[in-house]
């Protein structure tokens, strides 16, 4: 409660759950940190990076910054925040996600989209899917209408070249 952990150098990885309170902080520079779930209390904050590994996290009035997609076998929001920042691109490139849940969770991500318990920065508009197959709900980015409209210029004009030179090979 109050206090900070610094880790200089080495990763951290628990077991159990890591429980952060007060103004508790955990702070690092290239170091990872894994554990079993993580508990966020009011004031204590957090930010996860690329090669965190933490499954199930609860949020009690705590703030959690997220800079890559979270895939995630639980989440509880009782007030706080989950900041989900530029998390549409990770390693491998772009990701149509930035927030993955196991089961289906659309009313309860919805839920805490229209509360605010839940941000995204960087984009301008999320959805939430299902999808019975990976047994997972998605936030998911929502293309701005001047996007799809450019996509759609571009795809018309493809396909008009293509039918301009099949007639031109029939004309032969």
């Amino acid at each position: 409660n109050g206090s900070t952990l610094t880790l200089d150098g080495a990763n951290l990885s628990l077991a159990g759950y890591l429980a952060l309170s007060g103004s508790g902080s955990l702070v690092r520079t290239s170091e990872t940190v894994s554990a079993a779930g993580l508990d966020l209390y009011y004031g204590a904050s957090l930010t996860l990076g690329s090669g965190d590994v933490i499954r199930n996290i609860s949020i009690y009035g705590g703030s959690l910054t997220a800079t890559t997609p979270l895939a995630l076998d639980s989440l509880s929001m009782y007030s706080g925040l989950l900041l989900l920042s530029n998390n549409f691109t990770g390693t491998g490139g772009p990701r149509p996600w930035g927030l993955a849940l196991t089961g289906s969770n659309t009313s309860l991500l919805e839920s805490y989209l229209s509360q605010n318990l839940i941000q995204f920065t960087g984009v301008a508009q999320v959805g939430v899917l299902y999808d019975s197959v990976s047994n997972m709900t998605y936030v998911m980015a929502v293309p701005e209408p001047s996007t799809l409209i450019f996509t759609g210029i571009g795809l018309t004009a493809v396909g008009a070249t293509a039918r301009r030179r099949r007639r031109r090979k029939s004309n032969r």
